[in-house]
């Protein structure tokens, strides 16, 4: 058995620790974009389910993507269906992001 495997890993809610404070010990002020990013990337709590936090900001993307599709769809009865799907694949973004908030 190599030293390698012995070896114990860091958890995220470490991992997200240490990067919270070289953030601190850098000084720099992050720009909106590194921000955005970051918190995109992990969810609020440090015990939270990161693929499912993702794929819930990822529906919420494609949601506000089909609200803007929905502009210029043209004037009928089936452009409200669409907003529906819309309305309905936001809910399950919010669903799904609350739901990665605890495992």
């Amino acid at each position: 058995m190599s030293n390698r495997d012995r070896t114990e890993r860091l958890s995220p809610r470490q991992i997200q620790e240490i990067r919270k404070q070289l953030r601190e010990r850098d000084g720099k002020r992050e720009s909106a974009w590194a921000r955005i990013g970051r918190v995109v990337s992990y969810p609020p709590s440090p015990s939270g389910n990161v693929k499912r936090y993702r794929f819930g900001v990822a529906l919420l993307l494609l949601a506000i993507f089909e609200m803007l599709l929905v502009a210029v769809l043209p004037e009928d009865h089936r452009r409200w269906l669409f907003a529906g799907f819309a309305f309905l694949t936001a809910m399950v973004a919010a669903w799904q992001i609350d739901m990665a908030k605890t495992r």
